[in-house]
């Protein structure tokens, strides 16, 4: 099940060191850690655009409903990554993110996507995208064409 995903930088970027820990036994980062990448990059777009508060305990927010990633190229410790992030799909309760991963080369190493449902942790329940959160994800929307 392949997205489309422009193989191009996203408007947010998140910078991303890669550490030696998170390397496997072929000495290249570990398949796994990629999403974990993608994580750390979501959390930064959602704190840094106050769109959904990290340090406190809310009652709503994303719940990720599919993962995909395309591995392309290795990556090995030491790098840098540049790890951008734009909105492929936005509807009324959910939002699909696009990530493209890049090392110090400029060198496409990964790309991803994820799909979001907003969620009320309360009444346990998918709810509507509040109208701020679809305008901000409105403004990070990508062309697909």
């Amino acid at each position: 099940m392949d997205f489309q995903i422009p193989k191009k930088r996203f408007t947010f970027l998140h910078k991303q060191y890669v550490a030696w820990g998170e390397m496997d036994s072929f000495l290249h980062l570990n398949h796994v850690v990629y999403a974990k990448y993608f994580e750390n990059a979501r959390v930064e777009f959602f704190r840094k655009l106050n769109i959904w508060n990290t340090e406190k305990k809310i009652n709503q927010g994303p719940v990720i409903t599919n993962l995909y990633l395309r591995y392309i190229r290795q990556v090995s410790y030491p790098d840098f990554l540049d790890i951008t992030l734009g909105i492929l799909k936005l509807d009324s309760r959910s939002f699909r993110m696009g990530c493209t991963m890049w090392n110090q080369n400029n060198e496409l190493v990964c790309l991803a996507s994820g799909d979001f449902l907003w969620f009320d942790f309360l009444i346990q329940k998918i709810i509507l995208l509040p109208d701020i959160l679809k305008e901000t994800l409105e403004s990070y929307k990508i062309d697909l064409l």
